[in-house]
């Protein structure tokens, strides 16, 4: 009994493998990475672009003022539908993941349970010494890996699975949802059938002064992070939620602040140079920007060469 056992222990030797090892090896999951990532960059892409047009257009009306406030109300409703599209993309990437790791670990299992004798989860590299930023990590063989690596066969019989194609197939032919497109454009103020953007025109000139009221909003931010990482009762959040949009007042105030006087002698020497009063627009092209005639290019290039205009503000 004893020479059966030893001959069957040397017929089903202890291997050992490892999800991450398995899914580097296999053509069916860096297909569905591929795929599955990137359409998930590009998603990532355009909610980080529209947050940056939200953004901007919350810059130009809060430079404009008051003659901008027609453009809070569209802002608001366009910063909600987006918040609310963005929270489904993102839960929809997490569930696609989901179901991708789903059926990656069904099919593994299947694989192992048609190995002979007895496999051990087991990452075959591990790390030597510290993690240095920058630095490639030194790694050596884990002596805790006993027999030969099975994750490459694993991941070749995982390949071979029709039901894990099907699976991915049907998860990858998934229509991913989208931002819905901005339509509509808001008014110039002011001015004639031409306008320019006060972002661009504030950032030519008072660029610094600009970002330190970026820098002193996000200062006054840093700690609901924290809050809400701890946990916060209702009661506490709706103080942080008080203070964010007395944060968010103080901040359009001091771009107002900032903007009203260079907006003003621009608008003096313009209509000097054009024999009509320019317009505003705070709205960025991207989200439909301003019925009209975009003279920004136009607008910059003669308050540069204006005397009056250049001895108050250097237009960079």
């Amino acid at each position: 009994m004893l020479w059966l056992l030893a001959l069957t222990a040397l017929a089903a030797p202890q291997v050992h493998y490892h999800p991450d090892e398995v899914a580097r090896a296999s053509d069916q999951y860096a297909r569905a990475a591929e795929q599955a990532g990137r359409l998930w960059e590009q998603r990532v892409g355009e909610v980080s672009a529209r947050a940056d047009a939200l953004l901007e257009w919350e810059l130009g009306i809060d430079l404009l003022g008051e003659a901008a406030e027609g453009d809070r109300a569209a802002l608001k409703e366009q910063e909600e539908r987006f918040h609310r599209e963005k929270a489904v993309i993102e839960v929809f990437g997490q569930v696609m993941m989901d179901d991708f790791n789903e059926v990656f670990s069904t099919s593994m299992e299947r694989a192992l349970a048609a190995l002979p004798g007895e496999e051990l989860r087991c990452a075959a590299q591990i790390p030597v010494g510290r993690s240095v930023p920058g630095i490639p990590q030194r790694m050596q063989d884990n002596p805790d890996c006993t027999g030969p690596s099975a994750s490459e066969g694993v991941a070749q019989a995982m390949d071979r699975d029709p039901a894990l194609r099907a699976a991915l197939d049907e998860i990858l032919a998934l229509e991913w949802p989208a931002l819905s497109a901005v339509n509509g454009q808001s008014p110039a103020y002011g001015g004639g059938d031409g306008w320019l953007s006060p972002q661009e025109l504030l950032r030519r000139t008072q660029g610094e002064a600009l970002r330190r009221i970026a820098e002193e909003d996000d200062a006054a931010r840093v700690p609901f992070q924290a809050a809400l990482e701890e946990g916060e009762s209702p009661e506490a959040l709706r103080a942080l939620l008080d203070r964010s949009h007395a944060i968010d007042a103080q901040t359009a105030a001091a771009r107002t602040a900032l903007g009203a006087p260079v907006l003003a002698l621009a608008e003096a020497r313009l209509q000097r140079a054009w024999a009509t009063d320019p317009g505003w627009c705070a709205r960025p092209a991207s989200l439909g920007g301003c019925a009209g005639e975009d003279r920004t290019v136009e607008g910059l290039k003669i308050l540069r060469d204006d005397g009056k205009f250049a001895r108050r503000y250097l237009v960079r």
